[in-house]
């Protein structure tokens, strides 16, 4: 053996025994924990998490924050991965980033409902139905006002659009 190959092969040995180290139960399951919670942070970040920056990071205290979004806010995938993620025991605490700034709106979703069903009875921004709609006409107003161009004037049956379904894209 040359003296360059021993030399590689004394570093080399040294190396791998100061680079071990000896983890406690406790703390390779807090690791593995964290783990689980990055990985559901990001595979339901569309469903639980859309107004948090999708590079997060999540540290151990965050644990019991991300459990309790899934819990909240997922179907049932996101909600068995909450449960697994923390006992009952464990409290839960707002994450901070909450606490700090509003959601980015930018990147929340919206649905469309018929203002007769139920689901438009789930009024989170309070008022009947009809105050939700002045409201919605108030801002549509204001928007159009601050485009600097002119409001439409042309009704709903001789809007500018042509509205079609996919069956008639088909040949």
């Amino acid at each position: 053996m040359s003296a360059v190959s021993r030399y590689l092969s004394t570093i080399g040995r040294r190396g791998g025994l100061k680079s071990r180290r000896a983890l406690d139960s406790a703390t390779a399951r807090a690791m593995v924990t964290v783990r689980e919670a990055r990985r559901a942070f990001r595979r339901f970040h569309a469903v639980c998490f859309s107004s948090y920056r999708p590079d997060l990071k999540i540290t151990q205290a965050d644990v019991p924050w991300v459990a309790e979004q899934l819990v909240r806010h997922g179907d049932r995938d996101a909600r068995r991965v909450g449960v697994s993620l923390t006992s009952p025991s464990k409290s839960t605490t707002p994450h901070p980033a909450a606490q700090q700034s509003a959601p980015d709106r930018s990147r929340m979703t919206a649905r469309v409902v018929s203002l007769r069903s139920a689901e438009a009875e789930d009024a989170r921004m309070g008022g009947s139905a009809e105050d939700r709609v002045a409201a919605v006409s108030e801002l549509t107003a204001e928007a159009w006002r601050l485009s600097g161009r002119p409001f439409p004037t042309y009704s709903r049956a001789t809007m500018p659009i042509v509205v079609s379904t996919l069956r008639d894209h088909v040949q």
